[in-house]
């Protein structure tokens, strides 16, 4: 650390008949900064450390820290701290610390029946901490006894405190009162604690009665649960003894124990009351628990040493109870089905052993069904049997899973897996084999949450499978008749769908995947393989004039190929695509859309976090031809375009483009004008978004008119880019722009315009170009073009203006209802005394005097 200087010195010597090693030590620090040691306030400590311990007669250990002039996240930090502490005790300790308007004291003993231990904390402002910290906080208290019987008295009063890891809690306040004159009174209560992972409205802790016989109380709240426990009985010897009276929660997953359970711990022998926190023996009763329908029984659960042990079963428990925290449950199925459910299971966990497990759970239906929402009709499943069952004995697990359902079909799978040192490893032996026959897979469309997806066809899978978890080999076939895909909304419609698949050792081949459109085909082969935790494919996708979008404002037939390749050097997308023919119709500018607040139940929440990548970069290579039959239509465009472009995407980078798109015939219909697109290319040469401009737009005047002054075809020129365009009028012949825009969006000059057609060509002008006057003044290359209302002219006005230097400026006013107009040049002579030259309808000169105050 720069600028810190630690210093230490010491010996260590040989003492006892034991020859047991004792230390002592003393040193000081200077400028130690904390920060650079880890997640730390930093700060300037300045300090003289002793201290003695040693291994003779029992561990003890001795500390005498004296504080000099010091800083801590920002805040003089002063004080000293003394203590020698043996195996269980803590003697004559004495401890004053101060940072900022915070302090810390401390002074006694703890550890043998007549110890006494003092402490208070004043921390009005935890900020002084660091800015993990935050809020008020007042605790004092008394500790007496030792470890195994102990007394406690304590008082809490805090308020908006703020706790590293997120945490916040908006008051604690508190009292208790344990173990002194066999006491065990309390009562500590939170309000508004948040945390990333829970929160709480409210939680109670209160006890009443003495050691030998008292009653626990607690209580908690939330948006989600209203749940409280009463626990009574009493503590003797090493163990305690009581009853579990009350267990319910009457927010979501409600529940209500239906008579007292019996409950025993027992520390480890002589640990006392602190042996609780890791307690040798459990032994919890027979316990009954009734949920809003149904109910759960459990037998007993038992801990003794590193052995566990539970049994017991559940019965008619509605499956939309377990489901309550599932959005998209709620949102796509609802059932009447209920489950039933038994377990008996025993738990070797030895410390720094393999555990090892034996037993079995079972889960399945008793009655009822499953209804799939979110197709045209609910899909009932017509279950017949749902169940589930795991096995295990010795180091085997077996798991059985069987579905049988008039529309759901028939499934089952049985699977075997040799564990390791009690758990599922990448190594573990696996057997397995399974059978799917499904008639239809309409059920499955709605659980994908795309609205409005449609999916159908049959399904049926064989297989049979050995090798590891990490390498499993499986051999079965894989065959789909009659598939369908229809999304409506994108306006895909494919179906006749037909899938040859053969699972073979570590491979998935796709022997031919294929779907009929509306017209032409489309097919798939190739295949997939998972070998050492690693994935690699070859696909290929052929369409032959697939009709791939059809909708009514939206048809797209294409051919091509495309090719997708992953191994242990690349992951790969080629592609070729042409369209053969395509009318895409754009949503009008004034489609009804739904605001960003607007939230519909069940179709997503927020968006989850963006992981980092895994596994190679998908590098893509698609060239796309818009063929000779590309019909774009909407927000003002009626255009036949033409050309290709290819889209390269490589090492994660943004996507590059290369080609172009032109405008074969088309126009442009703007503000009630429709304009002839005489010329229309789109260039790609590099970044996606930025593509090369150059388009032409006019107004064409009547086929065989001759253009002359008084018959002017005017036009837009776009050029530049699509982040920087730059557009201009033009003409034929050449007029002023003032007479290009009128001619553009009135078909006449300036000189036949009047009254509201002037404000139409302003309103007008700001629309094509982009909104506002301003933006039209700056395309036009001058400083002010506007419509007002002006004494002298008596009408509407257009104005023209522009800055010829830093002191004149030129302005030209035409009347919109009469022949009148001005041309005005103001020249400032200093920041006071301004010249105006008026010309035109009204002659002037005109001095101007300008005086600014407050």
């Amino acid at each position: 650390m720069p600028d810190s200087l630690l210093h230490a010195s010491g010996s260590v010597q040989l003492s006892g008949a034991q020859r047991q090693p004792e230390l002592t030590l003393s040193g000081s620090a200077q400028r130690f900064n904390p920060a650079a040691f880890g997640p730390y306030p930093s700060g300037s400590v300045n300090a003289d450390i002793s201290g003695s311990g040693g291994l003779a007669g029992g561990w003890h250990a001795g500390l005498n820290l004296t504080l000099q002039s010091s800083t801590l996240a920002g805040a003089p930090l002063s004080g000293y701290a003394k203590l020698t502490a043996a195996a269980g005790r803590v003697e004559r300790s004495d401890i004053n610390l101060r940072l900022g308007a915070n302090s810390l004291l401390a002074s006694g003993s703890f550890g043998a029946p007549r110890d006494r231990l003092d402490w208070k904390l004043d921390a009005p402002q935890l900020n002084s901490l660091g800015p993990q910290f935050g809020g008020v906080l007042h605790a004092a208290g008394a500790l007496a006894g030792g470890s195994a019987q102990p007394a406690l008295t304590l008082t809490l009063d805090g308020s908006a405190l703020r706790l590293p890891g997120q945490q916040q809690l908006k008051s604690l306040r508190g009292s208790a009162s344990i173990g002194a004159a066999d006491a065990m009174v309390s009562d500590i209560v939170l309000n508004g604690y948040a945390s990333p992972s829970l929160s709480l409205n409210q939680a109670r802790l209160q006890t009443s009665g003495t050691v030998g016989a008292h009653v626990i109380q607690l209580s908690a709240a939330n948006a989600d649960f209203d749940a409280a426990l009463r626990l009574k009985g009493g503590w003797k010897g090493d163990a305690w003894s009581g009853s579990v009276d009350t267990l319910q929660n009457r927010g979501r997953f409600a529940l209500t124990l239906q008579a007292p359970a019996p409950l025993r711990l027992a520390a480890p022998a002589g640990a006392g009351v602190a042996g609780l926190l890791h307690p040798e023996q459990i032994a919890l009763g027979a316990t009954t628990i009734a949920l809003p329908a149904g109910s759960l029984r459990l037998d007993y659960l038992e801990k003794s040493g590193a052995q566990w042990r539970s049994k017991g079963q559940a019965g008619g428990v509605p499956v939309n109870y377990l489901a309550q925290l599932s959005d998209a449950w709620r949102s796509n199925v609802k059932s009447d089905m209920t489950l039933g459910a038994a377990w008996a299971l025993t738990l070797q966990a030895p410390k720094g052993a393999a555990p090892a497990v034996e037993g079995m759970l079972h889960a399945y239906r008793e009655n009822g069904d499953i209804t799939v929402l979110g197709a045209d009709l609910p899909l009932p499943l017509g279950l017949r049997q749902l169940e589930a069952r795991a096995d295990v004995a010795g180091s085997t697990l077996r798991v059985q899973l069987t579905m049988d359902g008039s529309r759901a079909g028939q499934s089952k799978i049985d699977a075997s897996v040799q564990m390791v040192d009690g758990r599922i490893a990448d190594s573990s032996a696996l057997t397995l084999s399974g059978s799917a026959n499904m008639a239809s897979l309409a059920w499955l469309a709605p659980l994908t949450g795309q609205a409005g997806l449609e999916l159908d066809g049959a399904l049926k899978l064989a297989m049979t499978g050995g090798g590891s978890i990490a390498a499993p080999q499986l051999n079965g076939d894989i065959t789909g008749e009659k598939l369908v895909l229809n999304w409506a909304e994108q306006g895909i419609k494919l179906r006749n769908g037909q899938l040859q698949a053969k699972l073979a050792g570590d491979q998935l081949q796709l022997q031919k995947l294929s779907f009929d459109g509306a017209e032409g085909r489309a097919q798939a082969d190739g295949w997939v393989r998972f070998a050492n935790a690693e994935a690699s494919m070859a696909l290929k996708l052929t369409a032959d004039k697939l009709e791939l979008l059809s909708r009514p404002d939206r048809i797209l037939v294409v051919s091509g190929s495309s090719t997708l390749t992953r191994d242990a050097k690349r992951f790969q997308l080629d592609g070729k695509f042409r369209a053969d023919r395509a009318h895409i119709e754009l949503a009008s500018q004034d489609t009804p859309t739904m605001s960003d607040d607007v939230v519909i139940v069940g179709r997503g929440g927020a968006a989850a976090a963006a992981k980092a990548p895994q596994g190679p970069p998908l590098n893509i290579d698609v060239e796309a031809d818009l063929g000779d039959n590309f019909n774009l239509k909407g927000k003002g465009l009626d255009a036949q375009l033409a050309g290709a472009v290819r889209i390269r995407v490589a090492d994660r980078r943004p996507p590059r483009a290369s080609g172009s798109i032109r405008v074969v015939s088309g126009t442009y219909a703007a503000y009630g004008q429709k304009l002839s697109i005489e010329r229309g290319v789109i260039n790609f040469t590099g970044a996606y978004d930025n593509p090369g401009l150059n388009i032409l737009a006019v107004r064409k005047r009547p086929e065989g008119d001759a253009l002359s002054e008084t018959n002017v075809e005017a036009g837009v020129e776009v050029r530049g880019t699509a982040l920087a365009p730059v557009a201009k009028l033009v003409s034929t012949p050449t007029v002023p722009d003032s007479d290009k825009l009128a001619w553009l969006v009135l078909g006449h000059g300036i000189e036949n315009t009047a009254g509201n057609d002037m404000a139409l060509l302003s309103t007008a002008a700001g629309a094509l170009f982009g909104g506002g006057q301003g933006k039209l003044a700056n395309s036009l290359g001058v400083d002010e073009l506007g419509v007002t209302q002006a004494k002298g002219l008596e009408s509407t006005v257009v104005t023209v203006g522009k800055r010829i230097s830093s002191r004149a400026y030129l302005s030209f006013e035409q009347g919109a209802g009469s022949a009148t107009s001005l041309v005005k040049l103001r020249y400032k002579l200093n920041p006071r005394i301004t010249l105006q030259f008026q010309t035109g309808t009204n002659n002037a000169l005109d001095v101007l005097y300008t005086w600014a105050f407050d």
